[in-house]
């Protein structure tokens, strides 16, 4: 026999997953605010509603990927159904053109280039990117200005290593 959806459960798992995101917002915050930088680290909420977090190795291009794959088959395995990454980034501000020059330039090895935390959440059906400026002006510790805006996406719009994780 058939178990019958409980309405209750999706939301419940919003609820869940919203409170989930918050919660690694404002540990991005303080994390920051309190070691002056953002390590590596992906974590995932499961149907039961754990938390797990993971470090990840980001020190070479090789082992970065590594990671990733590893962290991506844990979110399918223990069936995750929200998770984010974090990492420090460089970017620089561009157009979209020039990313099919071939003459184009790492973000880390352009001249202009500026430091920033990005913030990759995703569920099943949507993402959402947030990024800070790391700000390090005259001597002062280091600090975080948001840069965008945290607003929910449908997951047709991005391709990246980080996402697609949840099918």
């Amino acid at each position: 026999m058939k178990k019958i959806p409980d309405n209750n459960t999706e939301i419940n798992n919003t609820n869940h997953i919203n409170v989930f995101h918050k919660q690694n917002l404002d540990f991005i915050e303080f994390w920051f605010s309190d070691k002056k930088q953002i390590l590596p680290m992906g974590m995932m909420l499961t149907l039961d509603n754990k938390v797990i977090a993971v470090a990840l190795d980001f020190s070479t291009n090789e082992i970065k990927q590594h990671s990733i794959d590893s962290f991506h088959l844990g979110v399918i395995v223990l069936k995750a159904i929200a998770y984010g990454i974090i990492s420090e980034v460089w970017y620089y501000h561009s157009d979209k053109e020039m990313f099919k020059n071939s003459n184009y330039i790492l973000p880390s090895e352009h001249p202009d280039k500026a430091e920033a935390v990005l913030y990759h959440f995703e569920t099943k059906n949507s993402y959402k990117l947030t990024m800070w400026d790391i700000k390090r002006e005259n001597n002062i510790q280091p600090f975080l200005v948001q840069i965008t805006d945290d607003k929910t996406n449908e997951l047709t719009d991005i391709s990246s290593r980080f996402s697609g994780f949840i099918k």
